[in-house]
């Protein structure tokens, strides 16, 4: 989707831009120094265009039917700077598939000690995965280097895999815009003396479908290592703070915001083997159980909207959020 828009709008913006910097003309209009795509939650993922309707609606956009104005849903957004100064963070915490609210303050150094984490793992307030490298978590879109395999995809196989946890929030009340960069913390331990964690923001919409009755794309993604130093007794857990990465997207009505955590995403990335080897000589592999303590665990998202995350998810029941999630569906067709 995004090398698509890149063919049909900015290829086609900067062929005008050099046409008007050539003919000696002022621009259409002023622009701010960052301009980037918004990922829009209505219409943008039922976009599809043949590949030569890219070249027509670059040529000529009033023979496109295909083409993108910027009263779409998914139009361009322009800011001073980036990551935006509009932008505040705002945190959602985890806790047995759910995410919900969290009041973490954006000064406040939150005291986990080794104590009341090993309190945690006890009480099994955390969730568990095995990740294999013999049968790594692949890769399904996002950033790489591939015409067809890069890029939004459809998310549910990896939502299905046991070595995947999902962690999903109600459905939306107001619409809430992002922009800026998205990180991941958690407190997490493993059998191994190495650890992947990589986090994939992702959109769900209300939509029936062949495969199901909700449909997930995938946004952002980023992945952070961390290898314990055995020789000073360095031990699990350990605070690991993912850089998901930078976006603009928009959260509809009835949608979802989830995040999807594996050991890795090959061959995306290169397996992390466990030993803590240097991965170009490493001869040596093994499976490893991983554990995500829910205590401590937190998204951080950069809100653009008017409406804050507790006013989009602030349903008063159960039954209130099903009936969003119910009937919003209609309105993503």
């Amino acid at each position: 989707q995004h090398f698509d828009d890149f063919i049909t709008v900015s290829l086609r913006e900067s062929v005008r831009a050099f046409d008007k910097a050539l003919r000696g003309q002022q621009p259409d209009k002023p622009m701010l120094p960052v301009r980037v795509l918004c990922v829009g939650a209505k219409g943008y993922f039922r976009t599809q265009r043949p590949l030569w309707e890219h070249a027509l609606s670059v040529i000529n956009p009033s023979t496109s039917k295909y083409s993108i104005s910027n009263e779409s849903h998914h139009a361009w957004r322009q800011f001073s700077s980036w990551p935006p100064k509009e932008s505040r963070t705002e945190w959602l915490s985890m806790t047995a598939g759910n995410m919900m609210l969290s009041t973490f303050a954006e000064s406040k150094e939150e005291n986990f000690t080794d104590h009341s984490l090993r309190f945690e793992l006890e009480s099994h307030h955390y969730d568990s995965f095995v990740w294999d490298p013999f049968n790594p978590t692949p890769t399904l879109g996002g950033r790489m280097f591939g015409l067809f395999e890069a890029g939004i995809k459809e998310q549910r196989k990896l939502t299905l895999r046991d070595d995947v946890v999902v962690y999903t929030t109600p459905p939306l009340k107001r619409t809430v815009e992002i922009a800026g960069d998205v990180y991941f913390e958690v407190f997490a331990s493993s059998s191994a003396v190495s650890m992947d964690i990589f986090a994939k923001l992702c959109i769900v919409l209300p939509e029936k479908s062949a495969l199901g009755k909700e449909i997930t794309y995938n946004l952002c993604e980023g992945i952070k290592r961390h290898t314990l130093n055995v020789e000073s007794g360095e031990h699990w857990p350990k605070r690991i703070r993912v850089h998901v990465g930078p976006i603009c997207a928009q959260f509809g009505i009835g949608s979802r915001i989830r995040i999807l955590l594996s050991g890795g995403s090959f061959p995306q990335y290169s397996r992390n083997l466990g030993y803590g080897d240097p991965t170009p000589t490493s001869t040596r592999m093994t499976t490893a159980k991983h554990r995500v303590l829910w205590s401590g665990s937190k998204l951080e998202l950069p809100v653009t909207s008017a409406y804050s995350l507790e006013e989009a998810l602030s349903c008063d029941n159960q039954e209130e959020a099903d009936e969003i999630w119910a009937q919003s569906g209609k309105s993503f067709k």
